[in-house]
C-alpha cells in the first residue's frame, strides 16, 4: 500500500513542482502560499516491537465478576523538592482492554504517606455504533479475546482487531512505568485503532464507557473549562472522586479522565456523567453487552444508568478505504488527601492542564504511524520532527509527507489554527516534499 500511494505521490510532486514554478518562496521554486513556517530535523521512531504473549483460558467474564489479571510498578521521584515513592497496580479483565481495579500509595519523606483502591469497578468499554440503510442504530462491543500480545518489552498490552460494524478495532492500553514527570506519573493510556479495509467510506461512532470504584457518592470535583458541569467538545478532561467538593475526608483515589487534547482535529461529541442518583438518562448498557459479538439495537440496550457512570462518544467518524485513526484517552490518579505530593483536586487540575498537550512520555511505546494516526490528541505530534506553526496550512487539511530519499512517507491532520506536525525516519542530508493535495514545497534535513 505504501509503495503504491509513494509512486502517487511523487507523481503529483512533479505536476504541482512543474504547476507552480513561477512561485517565489525560497524553496528551490515551488510555491507555498501559506506564511506559516514549517522547519524539519532528524528523525528516528523505533516500530513496536512484539515481545510476547499472553493466553486466557476460553471463558465469558461478566462486566463486574470476571477473572482478572494484574500488573504493578512503582517509581522514585527524586526531582522533586521532597522525594515522593509511588507504587500502583492495574488490574484488567482477562481478554479486554478494560480495568477492573486501580490503586496507588506514595510516601513523602517527613510529610505524610497514603494509599488508596477502588479506583474503578470495570472501565474502558469500547462500542462501535452505526445507523443501517433504514435508520435504525445499531452497535458492537469490542469482545473477549483469549490470546493478547505484549510489546515494548512487557509494557504494552495489545489487543487483536475485531470486525465492529464493518470496521477493523484494535486496542493498546499501556500502564505508565516510565515517570519522568515528578507527581505526574502514576496514568494508563487506551489507543482505539480504527481501520477500514473495505472499499467503501464508512461511518461510525465510538462509544467508551465503565463504572467507577466511587459508587454511589460519586461527584464532579473539576473540569477542564473551570466549572462543575460536563460538556463534550468543550471539557478536554473531568476529575472526580468519592465525595464533594467541601469534603475533608476522601478514600478512593482522585480520577481524571483524559479524553482529548487541546486544539483536536476530532473532539467529543456527547458525555455523560450520572452522579446524581436521581438521574433518568439513559446510557447503552455497555457491561452486560461488554462480551457478546452479536450487533444489537441501541434502542433496546438501554436503562437507568448508574450514579457512576461515565460514557462518551466521538460521533461520525469517517474512515476512507484503507484509512486507519486512532483515538486515544488516558485515565490518571491521584491521592485526595495527599496535598503535600499532588496538592488533592489542584494536583489533579494541574495534571489535566499538563497532559492535554501532550508531553512527551505520553507517547511512550507508540510508533511513527499510531502518532501520526491521532486525531482527538494532535499535540501529540509536538514531539514530532516535521512541524509547521500557525497558518502553516488549511485548517484540518489531510498533509502529507513524502521522504524522497528514502522512498517512505506518512500522513497527519492540520489543527484548527493551520499547524501540524507529522513524525516520520530521517536523516541528515534527505529531501521531503510537504504536500496538502492542492500544494507542495521541499525541505532538505540539515
Amino acid at each position: 500500500m505504501k509503495v503504491k500511494y509513494l509512486v502517487i505521490s511523487l507523481a503529483l510532486v512533479a505536476a504541482i513542482s512543474l504547476a507552480s514554478c513561477n512561485g517565489s518562496s525560497g524553496d528551490g521554486g515551488t510555491s507555498w502560499p501559506f506564511p506559516g513556517v514549517i522547519t524539519a530535523s532528524v528523525g528516528n521512531y523505533p516500530a513496536s516491537v512484539s515481545s510476547g504473549s499472553i493466553t486466557f483460558a476460553p471463558g465469558t467474564p461478566t462486566w463486574f465478576s470476571g477473572t482478572t489479571a494484574s500488573v504493578s510498578g512503582s517509581t522514585l521521584n527524586t526531582a522533586s523538592t521532597a522525594w515522593s515513592y509511588w507504587s500502583w497496580t492495574w488490574s484488567w479483565v482477562q481478554g479486554n482492554a478494560v480495568l477492573r481495579e486501580a490503586s496507588l500509595s506514595a510516601t513523602t519523606t517527613g510529610l505524610s504517606s497514603d494509599s488508596a483502591g477502588d479506583a474503578v469497578d470495570s472501565w474502558g468499554f469500547l462500542h462501535i455504533l452505526t445507523e443501517t440503510t433504514l435508520g435504525d442504530r445499531f452497535g458492537q462491543p469490542y469482545s473477549f479475546e483469549t490470546t493478547i500480545g505484549i510489546e515494548d518489552t512487557g509494557l504494552e498490552l495489545t489487543f487483536p482487531a475485531q470486525n465492529l460494524m464493518g470496521v477493523d478495532v484494535s486496542r493498546k492500553f499501556l500502564p505508565n512505568w516510565n515517570a519522568t514527570v515528578p507527581n505526574r506519573d502514576v496514568w494508563a493510556r487506551w489507543l482505539n485503532i480504527l481501520t477500514n479495509n473495505t472499499l467503501t467510506p464508512i461511518t461510525v461512532d465510538v462509544l467508551i464507557g465503565g463504572n467507577l470504584g466511587s459508587d454511589s457518592s460519586s461527584n464532579m470535583l473539576a473540569s477542564a473549562d473551570g466549572d462543575l458541569i460536563p460538556e463534550a467538545g468543550i471539557d478536554n478532561w473531568l476529575v472526580t472522586g468519592d465525595n464533594s467538593v467541601l469534603a475533608t475526608t476522601f478514600g478512593d483515589p482522585l480520577i481524571v479522565n483524559l479524553m482529548d487534547g487541546s486544539i483536536a482535529y476530532d473532539k467529543v461529541d456527547w458525555l455523560v456523567t450520572n452522579f446524581d442518583s436521581a438521574t433518568t438518562i439513559k446510557n447503552l448498557n455497555y457491561w452486560t453487552t461488554g462480551w457478546s459479538t452479536t450487533p444489537y439495537a441501541t434502542s433496546t440496550m438501554t436503562q437507568t444508568a448508574s450514579s457512576d457512570d461515565v460514557t462518551w462518544q466521538w460521533q461520525n467518524v469517517t474512515l476512507q478505504p484503507g484509512q486507519t485513526k486512532v483515538l486515544m484517552h488516558v485515565m490518571l490518579l491521584g491521592l485526595e488527601d495527599m496535598p503535600n505530593i499532588l496538592g488533592g483536586i489542584a494536583g489533579s487540575v494541574a495534571q489535566g492542564n499538563a497532559y492535554e498537550s501532550a508531553p512527551a512520555e505520553l507517547i511512550d511505546g507508540m510508533d511513527a504511524d499510531e502518532i501520526n494516526q491521532v486525531i482527538n490528541f494532535p499535540a501529540a505530534r509536538n514531539n514530532c520532527n516535521v512541524s509547521g506553526g500557525p497558518e502553516s496550512l488549511t485548517a484540518y487539511a489531510l498533509i502529507t509527507v513524502t521522504n524522497a530519499t528514502q522512498a517512505t512517507y506518512a500522513q497527519s491532520y492540520a489543527l484548527s489554527d493551520g499547524s501540524f506536525g507529522v513524525c516520520i525516519d530521517t536523516v541528515s542530508g534527505d529531501t521531503l516534499w510537504i504536500s496538502d493535495g492542492a500544494n507542495i514545497t521541499s525541505l532538505v534535513i540539515p
